[in-house]
């Protein structure tokens, strides 16, 4: 009899240790989840850090537009400032020449000074292209007629596209974006918002949250932009719903952190769901 209880007592320990290792492992592994979801909040941070440092070196007046709003501008306030900027890309037909050169043979076709044109700075560019900052549309026209003109036949030149800010709409019905054509059209009316030449509403991107509501990602221009966020919310068939901006972050697939594209990662493989060495895939 002892000796039969002894046995159970000892399985009952052997399974006890185990469910202990088991719940050990188990704290482990959630301390090192915890620690790597801190460490990217650090870097969010850092990155958050240093949008604010350049918006506020380079553009005080967002920041502080008045005395009473000192908060921190919108993601598309930080692309308009990106775009006020009057950029001429450069880039040469060899894919394998280096940015030094392109620059080298561009000051020696163009002179400044000849062409009375304001540079602000000249940025080379990893793929060998260079660009260059003028102080208006009118610098970028006369340099980039210059440039066609002296070396067209060896580079290639591209005005960057302004981006326009984007717009996402909460749970709108599925059978009111059944016809994207007219959806802008229904939305302008039924909202009384005022339509130009200039306006710009197209649908980006639809989301499929539930059968029947959907969030809709729409592209504005910067005024209906301003008109349609200060409401907070648009009448959408018979629904009212929420607006708020829509911005996208960058985040490398390899690595998980932000910031960069997988591309440019030097870090190992990390599962952004478990933070183990391998693809999220697997």
């Amino acid at each position: 009899m002892e000796t039969t209880v002894i046995k159970i007592v000892e399985v009952l320990q052997s399974e006890d240790n185990v469910s202990i290792q088991r719940e050990n492992k188990m704290l482990k592994s959630q301390i090192l989840l915890l620690e790597k979801v801190i460490r990217e909040l650090e870097n969010v941070n850092m990155l958050q850090k240093r949008r604010i440092e350049f918006l506020e070196r380079d553009q005080p007046k967002i920041m502080n537009t008045t005395s009473e709003n000192k908060m921190s501008p919108s993601y598309s306030a930080a692309v308009k400032i990106n775009n006020a900027k009057n950029i001429l890309i450069v880039k040469p037909v060899n894919s394998k020449q280096t940015s030094s050169v392109t620059c080298q043979e561009i000051k020696h076709a163009l002179n400044p000074v000849e062409l009375s044109v304001e540079i602000n700075n000249v940025v080379p560019r990893k793929d060998g292209s260079v660009m260059i900052n003028c102080k208006d549309a009118k610098n970028i026209e006369i340099l980039k007629s210059n440039i066609t003109n002296k070396i067209g036949k060896s580079y290639n030149t591209v005005v960057p596209k302004k981006i326009n800010p984007k717009i996402l709409i909460e749970k709108v019905s599925a059978d009111d974006i059944l016809d994207r054509d007219k959806f802008s059209d229904n939305v302008f009316s039924q909202n009384r918002l005022q339509k130009l030449a200039t306006t710009v509403f197209p649908i980006v991107r639809v989301i499929n949250k539930k059968p029947n509501n959907v969030n809709v990602i729409v592209e504005a221009d910067p005024a209906t932009f301003k008109d349609i966020i200060g409401r907070e919310n648009l009448y959408i068939g018979w629904r009212r719903c929420r607006v708020r901006e829509s911005y996208h972050v960058i985040r490398c697939f390899k690595c998980s952190r932000y910031g960069y594209f997988s591309k440019e990662c030097k870090s190992l493989e990390q599962c952004p769901k478990c933070g183990g060495n391998h693809n999220f895939k697997d």
